[in-house]
């Protein structure tokens, strides 16, 4: 016999699901407490869902609206059309955007040339030439 911790009802151990953290193997909450309180759960998420699905507008008939998706480097919204293709999200597109995307690799580029000419600079420093 068992006290729930929920109902605070005595009930036999069988009436408790087993839990192998607990000191006797058993859950605190009974059977009937505990799929109460997830059904009670499921539905208040149930009810967010619905909820938050109704606030979502619908555009005006006859007007198409191009999903928005916001450049992570720029941080401004723009249509989907603006990011270039990226099998690594969920959505199937870059994270930024067609022109922060041709700065950054404006950039790499830059950076590579760089490092390639101070290569070649210190080897024809070594070699002593100037």
């Amino acid at each position: 016999m068992k006290c729930c911790s929920h109902c605070r009802q005595i009930k036999p151990l069988e009436s408790f699901p087993l839990y192998k953290k607990a000191r006797d193997g058993r859950n605190s909450w009974c059977k009937a407490c505990q799929s109460e309180a997830s059904r009670a759960r499921n539905a208040a998420k149930r009810q967010q869902k619905q909820e938050a699905a109704a606030v979502v507008e619908e555009p005006p008939a006859g007007v198409a609206v191009e999903p928005e998706k916001t450049c992570v480097q720029c941080e401004k919204s723009k249509p989907l059309g603006e990011f270039g293709p990226y099998a690594g999200t969920l959505d199937r597109h870059d994270f930024l955007c067609n022109s922060c995307r041709g700065r950054t690799e404006e950039k790499k580029a830059a950076r590579a040339t760089a490092g390639a000419r101070g290569a070649a600079t210190r080897r024809m420093n070594a070699r002593g030439r100037k």
